[in-house]
């Protein structure tokens, strides 16, 4: 399932990576997506109450942003970076231990729910008016944002193991210092990932406010 030899992006072109390391990498993506359909089918399970409470606090966030002329966005795009660097900090920290092999996956299935679950209930609410939204608003900073989180989670996987079937070379001082080697690569290639992610968050602060303010005057 694992190949230690090969745990991070900057060991060989993304095309090779994702070749060697393609069982792990299907795997992710196949939890993502069950993640994704589960949350979409969690929207079926709403009640007339609380889809009239989401919809309404979506009303309120319209119209609040759509009488707003001058939005931060320098400080829509920090809180962004910030949020998501919290996503990133606790990646690293699994990668470091053998329980991060379970956990990672756990957290790309809470993401694709997330994201499954508001898709379905824009476009089950707001039918093709909610698919131009979700094409203009919500995929174009996500794609960036699921490239981060799936290449991250791989890589952090595979450190993960390679710490598994080393666990008892600790005691090697020439392991140790291939070891922190490897840690800083692990970190750099994290870095990398990272960097994908905050072009999700430019565009999500830069962006697409333009079309949710453009969609504020035509959902509410």
């Amino acid at each position: 399932m694992y190949h230690k030899e090969e745990i991070f992006l900057n060991k060989g072109d993304i095309t090779r990576f994702i070749s060697i390391n393609k069982r792990t990498f299907l795997i992710l993506c196949t939890v993502f997506v069950i993640g994704i359909v589960l949350g979409t089918l969690c929207v079926k399970t709403l009640t007339d109450v609380q889809k009239t409470e989401l919809i309404n606090y979506l009303s309120n966030f319209f119209k609040v942003l759509g009488n707003t002329e001058d939005i931060n966005k320098n400080r829509m795009f920090l809180q962004l970076l910030f949020d998501n660097i919290k996503v990133y900090v606790l990646i690293l920290v699994l990668g470091m231990f053998s329980i991060g092999m379970l956990l990672i996956p756990t957290l790309v299935l809470i993401k694709g729910f997330i994201l499954g679950f508001t898709i379905g209930f824009i476009l089950d609410e707001l039918y093709l008016m909610g698919l131009l939204f979700s094409l203009l608003v919500i995929f174009p900073q996500n794609i960036l944002y699921i490239v981060g989180l799936i290449f991250s989670s791989l890589i952090s996987i595979l450190m993960s193991y390679n710490k598994y079937i080393n666990k008892n070379k600790f005691s090697s001082s020439s392991y140790f210092k291939r070891n922190i080697h490897n840690i800083l690569n692990y970190t750099l290639s994290l870095l990398v990932c990272y960097a994908i992610t905050a072009l999700g968050c430019a565009f999500e602060a830069y962006i697409s406010p333009i079309f949710m303010i453009f969609f504020s005057n035509k959902l509410f």
